[in-house]
Order: structure tokens, then C-alpha cells, then sequence
């Protein structure tokens, strides 16, 4: 067995009106393979990225409002050892000071159809119209032994358009977050979806939350509620001064704080104690913690209900972060 040191590559671009907040763009590269294109493109978009940045910063005078990062995380293939590690020696910072995570994995399909939390759709729909789309491709070979730089160059990605395409996607957004005074957050898409999902979840396992007398009423009580007060906060924002320093303040310490209000810090009792969100999982499904119980056989009526009791109250909570605003 061989030890080696796992070493990440941080740079950063110190925001000139908000340094304390950051936007975070980040890739995974590992050398288990010999020459496989995705670790490279991974490396390349990153530094083109940085680069250009930097140019930016230093021949055009230019400085991001926010602190901009760069970070190159190492051992994709190592369980993602490289951005656990990190992530977890700095979670103080990033729970206090960070704004937004973009990464990219080039070439993952056949279509652009980027990946992101509830909130971020008008961000998505911004960025993409800034640049010409590239055609269609496939990348079957990703991970395999036949991934490789010359198939890429040759038959999966010509020229590199989507290489190309992709990386000015992240780019644009990260400077879209980076330089906005008010974020482009939409607290009515978020508080929307979590109502969307949770009639959909209880419509799908209607039969057997009856038979096994469970209750989704709060939860979905708690969501209805969090959606009025979401479109009330979104009518405010539109009313405001948007050259007002101290309601931008106020106004972006409020959505950057909303979509914390949803970790837990004791993690979900039935995953890895790492998966603190009661929102989202990495397979797409929401609610992780009730997704688990209700596969459970026989199911735990006391596990379900604390369940139901945590999302209740983190809606709730996020309801009165919205109440305590200017709004009220």
C-alpha cells in the first residue's frame, strides 16, 4: 500500500465592498487513470477560468464585490477525499461566509442541463443567454478504459465546443453572484418547491402513510405558509432602493441565511453522519430523512413523526427569518 499526501489548489480574489462573503468555484481531478480526458478537462476549465479572472483583476482594474475562490479539489476517485477533508476543516467559514458553490462536470451528457438548488433558476436562464450554445454530444466513455484525451479532441467533443461552453457558463455565473448588489435569489422558487414536493411525496405514498397512520399535515401547513410569506418578500424587494447599501445588506444576509436554515447539525439519523440537509440528497430525491423511513419495513411511526417534526420546524423557521425582515 502506498501513502501519498492529498494537496488542494486554493487561490482567491479579495472582494473589494463585501471581502468577508465568497463564491466558490470548484472541480475534482484525480490521476487513477492514465490520460482519461475528464480530470484534464476538469484541470484546464479551471485555470482558463482563474486566468481570465485575473486578467480582469489586474489589467482592467477590476474587483469582484464578494471575494471570488478557486479550488481544485484532489482525489475525485478517493470517496472525494480531497473536498471532504477541506470542507470539513473549514465549515465554520463556509456556514458563516459563504455565498454560492459552482462546479462543473464537463461532458456528462447529451444535452446543457445544468444542476441547482430551488432558487437558482433565473441565474440559469441569465447565463445561458449570454452565450452561444453548442451542439448536442455524448460521452459514453466517461470513466471507462477507453476515456481518453484523443477521443474527446476527435469524436466527443470537436474543437471543444461544449468544453468551451460549459466553462463560460460557470464562469458567468460565478461573476453574476460575485457582482450583484442585491443576489439573484428567488426565495418564491424555493418556497414553492418544498410545498410542490411535499403534496408529491405524499400523493406518491399515499396508500401506506394511511395505512400506517402517519401525518404530513404540518409539514405541508408549514410550506403554504412559508410560500405567502416568500411572495410578500419578494414584493418587497421589488420596492426597495436598489442603491441602498444597508437594504442590500439586509436583504442578502436574509437569502444567504434562508437555505442554511435547512442543515441540521446532527445530520440525518439514517444517512452518514456527513448529510445534514433536510432538503436534498445526492440522488435527486427531497426529504432524504423521510425517503429513508418510508422504505423502512416495518415502518417507525415515532422515527417518521421526529422526521416530520425537524422539516416542520426548519419551514417554520425559515418563515420567521422571512417575518423578521423589513416586511414586518
Amino acid at each position: 500500500m502506498i501513502f501519498r499526501p492529498i494537496l488542494n489548489v486554493i487561490g482567491i480574489i479579495r472582494g473589494k465592498v463585501e471581502p468577508d462573503r465568497f463564491v466558490m468555484i470548484g472541480s475534482q481531478t484525480h490521476d487513477d487513470t492514465r490520460g482519461s480526458a475528464h480530470p484534464l478537462l476538469s484541470v484546464t476549465e479551471l485555470l482558463v477560468q482563474s486566468k481570465v479572472f485575473c486578467h480582469m483583476h489586474k489589467h482592467h482594474r477590476w474587483t469582484p464585490r464578494r471575494s471570488l475562490m478557486f479550488a481544485l479539489f484532489y482525489s475525485e476517485e478517493g470517496s472525494l477525499m480531497g473536498s471532504t477533508e477541506w470542507v470539513e476543516e473549514h465549515m465554520a467559514a463556509l456556514q458563516g461566509s459563504g455565498v454560492l458553490f459552482i462546479t462543473g462536470g464537463l461532458l456528462s451528457g447529451d444535452k446543457f442541463s445544468p444542476r441547482a438548488t430551488p432558487g437558482l433558476s433565473w441565474s440559469l436562464r441569465h447565463v445561458a443567454d449570454l452565450h452561444r450554445h453548442s451542439a448536442d454530444t455524448l460521452y459514453p466513455a466517461q470513466g471507462t478504459a477507453y476515456d481518453s484525451y484523443t477521443l474527446v479532441e476527435r469524436l466527443v467533443d470537436p474543437r471543444f465546443r461544449s468544453s468551451r461552453m460549459q466553462a463560460q457558463a460557470s464562469a458567468l455565473l460565478a461573476r453574476l453572484w460575485a457582482d450583484r448588489t442585491f443576489l439573484p435569489m428567488d426565495v418564491l422558487e424555493l418556497a414553492e418547491w418544498i410545498s410542490f414536493r411535499t403534496k408529491d411525496f405524499s400523493n406518491y405514498h399515499k396508500a401506506l402513510i394511511e395505512k400506517e397512520q402517519l401525518r404530513l399535515a404540518p409539514v405541508q401547513q408549514a410550506a403554504d405558509q412559508f410560500v405567502e410569506s416568500a411572495r410578500e418578500f419578494m414584493n418587497w424587494t421589488q420596492k426597495i432602493r436598489q442603491d441602498h447599501p444597508m437594504y442590500a445588506r439586509i436583504y442578502n444576509d436574509i437569502v444567504i441565511r434562508l437555505p442554511k436554515v435547512f442543515i441540521t447539525p446532527h445530520g440525518i439519523p439514517t444517512r452518514h453522519i456527513t448529510h445534514k440537509n433536510l432538503l436534498f440528497s445526492p440522488e435527486g430525491l427531497p426529504f432524504p430523512g423521510l425517503q429513508d423511513l418510508i422504505r423502512q419495513r416495518p415502518v417507525n411511526p415515532d422515527a417518521f413523526g421526529h422526521m416530520v417534526a425537524l422539516i416542520t420546524e426548519s419551514i417554520i423557521q425559515a418563515t420567521e427569518l422571512l417575518h423578521f425582515s423589513p416586511i414586518a
